[in-house]
């Protein structure tokens, strides 16, 4: 620091203190003139913007922040807290975390850290943190509304309404915990002391639109629906945008088709809310009731459904989606999922009835014709598949789902570089779809063009950054060309996002397996059998783990399984095996392949192909987890 910026540098913090942020800045930009390195300045200067909402150039002085001085807890935290304000939770993890190393006893960095766990849905962390501000804090209200919200993420109506009764004993008045309050009574289906308590947080802000939205809402559940009309009204004058029309019975034909479109408009408005913050079981709690008063507007029957898809429902989704259909028969979006979740649960049959039917109300429908392709493509009719997609995309040459169905009939026929080729066309245009760029990746990998399917991944993760299939096969594939840095880093961050769904668990399990995560790994394999049957891979995974512990017991359990569906899965994965194992596994794998020779005495092909799978693994020189990967060994959960 040059003489004289420590005293500038002092009265520029006074300025910014007392409010004039212009004449702070002014005085951080000269003292950053003479030393662009000075780390105070640029925070200071980075916090004045975020304050302005100028955000790009308060993220570009906290990283210049970053680049003088990376152990600047002050520069992580703010940071941090700029990209969970971007709606980037992902990526503020690690600074927020970063930033709580350096200072662990700093309330507002657990505060932040934990709105991140809660974006992120990591409940389990978000508890530990909370219980340790609280610790630090004990009667801290922001703390304390976080805790609440969890509760209700979690479904734990009766905590949330406890840990938010002790918030309103520091602060009686407070909107917001008021607010939260009635919408905590209001999922646990106590609509009365909903009622209440939207009162009384208009008492304490007479002008508030959000609280007379919510009282209206109420109202018109509870199905008092002038009442609901008069708050409605009231919150539209306070605020234009709120959607405050509802139906009723006795008004004129032109009206009353108004009204339709008011109430439809409201309804997705509240579908939109609930889909913003992913409370999925909210939605449905609020549908059940819209439906049981309005049981004939297809529209609220159209959006429970919905919920019910997001919350992983799918055959309870079905079975509304058809009430819908007996509504409006000839409704498209509901055809078009009805057979996407027929074709997910496996009936194909019931999908290409469902799809005939759209077929004959919609023949020049691009995405029915696709639907057509691909019920053709999974009942193995590649040809016929083809000729579909080719037909959906003269009716809309932009439909990008058919141009990867088109590159799965050519991958389905062997035609391999037919398909890469259109794949590679598309991502020029659609970087950002997910399903192309997972087929994208399949297919670089089947003609063993690691490299290339790195870099697509490496593009998906800007787009799907909380993607566990993405980050999975992402940390997988730096393994397979033996970047282990980054395959450590990878690990490390898709181990710290949320609980794998059933379906992703496959992509992310030889990295996890790599790392020697045992445990981990192991209750993923039983889940994953548990969920969708045994699998090969599911077996060869499940038989490596016991192989790392040595189990004796366990080990020969799935290994026996392996050797009778599909023994060539050793041959194909040999790679990974000679990656991940130590010479003391190799000493076991040997020793319990020597034992199981006597097994298949009738059985000489399986004896010849035990021997020589025996022969090559013993020809691995000291085993290769010895040679790099020890050092990406993590502590088990």
């Amino acid at each position: 620091m040059k003489d004289g910026s420590e005293s500038r540098f002092i009265k520029a913090l006074h300025l910014q203190k007392s409010g004039c942020h212009q004449m702070a800045l002014e005085a951080y930009e000269a003292i950053l003139r003479e030393d662009p390195t000075h780390t105070g300045s640029l925070i200071n200067s980075g916090i004045i913007y975020y304050l302005r909402s100028q955000w790009d150039r308060a993220s570009e002085c906290f990283q210049e922040a970053l680049k003088v001085d990376q152990s600047n807890p002050h520069a992580l935290y703010n940071y941090g807290k700029l990209l969970l304000e971007s709606r980037n939770p992902t990526e503020a993890l690690p600074y927020l975390q970063r930033a709580l190393d350096l200072t662990p006893n700093d309330v507002m960095t657990l505060r932040e850290l934990s709105v991140c766990y809660l974006e992120l849905g990591q409940t389990d962390n978000l508890i530990a943190t909370l219980a340790r501000g609280l610790e630090l804090a004990p009667g801290n209200p922001d703390l304390l509304i976080l805790k609440a919200r969890a509760f209700v993420k979690s479904g734990d109506f009766a905590g949330a309404i406890a840990t938010l009764n002790n918030v309103l004993k520091q602060n009686p008045a407070s909107e917001e915990v008021l607010i939260l309050l009635a919408e905590t009574y209001f999922h646990s289906q106590a609509l009365d002391k909903a009622i209440l308590t939207i009162k009384r947080a208009l008492l304490s802000n007479p002008d508030s639109a959000e609280g007379y939205k919510r009282l209206g809402i109420y109202y018109m559940l509870r199905g008092d629906e002038e009442l609901a009309r008069a708050q409605f009204t009231r919150a539209k004058e306070l605020d234009p945008s709120v959607v405050s029309n509802l139906p009723t019975e006795g008004r004129g034909e032109s009206e009353a088709g108004w009204d339709a479109v008011r109430f439809q408009n409201y309804v997705l408005e509240r579908s939109r809310f609930y889909a913003k913050s992913g409370n999925s079981r909210g939605a449905i709690n609020e549908f059940l009731l819209l439906a049981h008063r309005y049981p004939t507007r297809g529209i609220i029957w159209q959006e429970l459904a919905a919920a019910y898809q997001s919350a992983g429902e799918a055959k309870r989704a079905f079975g509304i989606y058809q009430k819908v259909l007996e509504i409006d028969p000839k409704n498209l979006e509901v055809r078009l999922q009805l057979t996407r979740i027929a074709m997910a649960l496996g009936k194909l049959e019931e999908a290409s009835k469902l799809n005939a039917v759209s077929l004959s109300f919609y023949p020049n429908v691009s995405e029915v014709v696709q639907l057509a392709a691909e019920i053709c493509l999974k009942g193995e009719d590649p040809a016929k598949a083809l000729a579909l997609f080719d037909r959906a995309l003269e009716l809309d040459a932009t439909n990008i789902e058919a141009l990867i169905g088109k590159g799965h009939c050519y991958m389905a026929q062997g035609l391999l570089a037919d398909a890469r080729s259109i794949w590679e066309k598309t991502y020029r245009i659609a970087p950002s779809n997910l399903n192309l760029c997972l087929s994208l990746v399949d297919i670089y990998q089947r003609l063993g063009q690691a490299r290339k399917a790195l870099e697509v991944l490496v593009g998906a993760k800007k787009f799907f950054a909380s993607n566990l299939q993405v980050r999975g096969r992402l940390a997988s594939l730096y393994l397979e060309t033996k970047s282990f840095r980054q395959a450590k880093t990878e690990l490390k961050e898709v181990l710290s996002l949320t609980s794998a769904s059933v379906d992703d668990i496959p992509f992310f399990l030889p990295a996890l397996t790599y790392a020697r995560r045992v445990k981990d790994a192991l209750r993923l394999v039983k889940r994953y059998a548990t969920a969708r049957g045994e699998t090969p891979d599911g077996l060869f995974f499940e038989t490596l783990l016991y192989t790392f512990k040595h189990d004796d017991l366990r080990f020969p359990i799935p290994w026996q399984k392996l050797l009778k569906t599909c023994p060539s899965i050793l041959d194909e994965r040999f790679e990974y095996l000679r990656l991940v194992l130590s010479p003391s596994d190799i000493t076991f794998l040997s020793r319990q392949i020597k034992s199981s020779l006597g097994l298949y005495v009738t059985f000489p092909d399986t004896q010849r192909h035990l021997s020589a799978f025996d022969e090559r693994l013993r020809s691995i020189p000291g085993g290769g987890h010895t040679q790099a990967p020890a050092r990406l060994v993590v502590e088990e959960s």
